[in-house]
């Protein structure tokens, strides 16, 4: 199970929020978001978790830092956060973007955003599924879609989707741990990369038994719960 440590990125700067509420936002003094990229990169990681807040929540771009952290590392990126059509997922991917998560773009036009796949491939874009008590959340997590995580993932998959970021919003940024029992359920549908609520490596020793394809951290590395070796370490069962 991989392991992805998170950046979310707001006014410039690598912050974490609880919950998805702007209100709760910590700022973390790890650098620019290109020298934490580089921490993460020197620390081994294959893959890093990039979310724009700032266009996620329609106040402003990091798309300049994203973009600089694409050209200066080899590491790749996996980005989500904003992307509301699939002229800016093109863009980002073209770009050197390896993996583009998309949000409430693939929940109101998911024929459309299924065009990616033949030109860019279903390894290269994620369908993000947000959920509270199974029940998927849209515009920012303040509305119900209107249909369970277990009857979006088969849609989205007949469609041709195979890449889920899957987060419990309860669970977000919180540090209570994984919904391990849904992750059960789901993973071996799909390949699934579970967000939220990681505090601890059991937690992510629990969450391997579930057959999760990535897990991605952010709140747990940044509070120093453990590191990013210790989490791969663990995994790796040395």
């Amino acid at each position: 199970m991989q392991v992805i440590p998170a950046m979310d990125l707001m006014d410039g700067n690598v912050v974490r929020l609880t919950k998805g509420a702007p209100e709760t936002m910590k700022l973390y003094n790890t650098g620019s978001p290109l020298e934490t990229a580089r921490r993460w990169s020197g620390a081994g990681a294959e893959l890093i978790h990039v979310v724009d807040l700032d266009a996620a929540l329609r106040r402003g771009s990091n798309r300049a830092e994203i973009l600089e952290i694409v050209e200066s590392l080899d590491t790749e990126t996996q980005v989500g956060g904003g992307i509301r059509n699939k002229d800016e997922a093109a863009q980002l991917l073209d770009a050197g973007v390896y993996r583009v998560v998309l949000g409430s773009y693939a929940l109101s036009s998911p024929d459309e955003a299924a065009q990616l796949l033949p030109e860019y491939g279903s390894e290269r874009v994620a369908v993000a599924l947000d959920h509270r008590e199974g029940n998927v959340l849209a515009r920012g997590w303040t509305q119900t879609a209107g249909r369970r995580l277990t009857d979006a993932i088969p849609a989205y998959k007949a469609l041709g989707f195979e890449w889920f970021l899957v987060t419990d919003v309860e669970r977000d940024g919180a540090l209570k741990g994984l919904d391990v029992e849904t992750y059960r359920r789901i993973a071996g549908d799909a390949s699934i990369i579970a967000s939220g609520g990681v505090s601890r490596l059991d937690d992510l020793l629990r969450l391997r038994d579930t057959g999760a394809a990535a897990v991605v951290v952010g709140k747990a590395l940044y509070e120093g719960r453990f590191t990013y070796r210790e989490a791969v370490t663990a995994l790796e069962g040395r």
